[in-house]
């Protein structure tokens, strides 16, 4: 299969057609007809990193020299914008830092209350303080 064909199969499976996929490539659709036969098809190659990036089912190895098959074995839906995936992405990692945040904030206000409560009461356990001395008589 010649690499136009190759082309023009994957602008009419993921963007329904060559003028779709010119377009997105913002190249003229009048050039891109041209362009789209075996004397002239050379033209392609520079868009076909582009055209790899906006469909990455689609094996480069065969969109480049038409070895194996056409999609990857485990990705055979149209393509999903990049952009929809980080923005969504992003999203949840915003939701995350701000629960990570809030929670911090929890802990240095407990944090606060309990250095506070230890420097007015001395200390706030003073069972544990008089256990604390004992051991330490002992010890020496």
């Amino acid at each position: 299969m010649e690499l136009f064909e190759r082309v023009k199969q994957v602008a009419r499976r993921y963007f329904q057609t060559d003028k779709a996929l010119a377009e997105t490539l913002g190249i003229p659709q009048s050039t891109f007809s041209a362009w789209c036969n075996t004397k002239r098809q050379d033209n392609l190659w520079p868009h076909l990193a582009k055209i790899a990036e906006l469909c990455p089912q689609v094996r480069r190895e065969w969109l480049y020299y038409d070895e194996g098959t056409m999609l990857e074995p485990e990705q055979s839906s149209p393509p999903v914008s990049a952009v929809q995936n980080s923005t969504d992405e992003v999203a949840k990692l915003k939701e995350r830092v701000a629960a990570l945040e809030a929670e911090l904030r929890e802990e240095r206000g407990l944090n606060r209350q309990l250095t506070t409560r230890l420097l007015v009461d001395g200390v706030g356990d003073k069972g544990a303080a008089n256990n604390i001395e004992k051991t330490g008589e002992g010890a020496g």
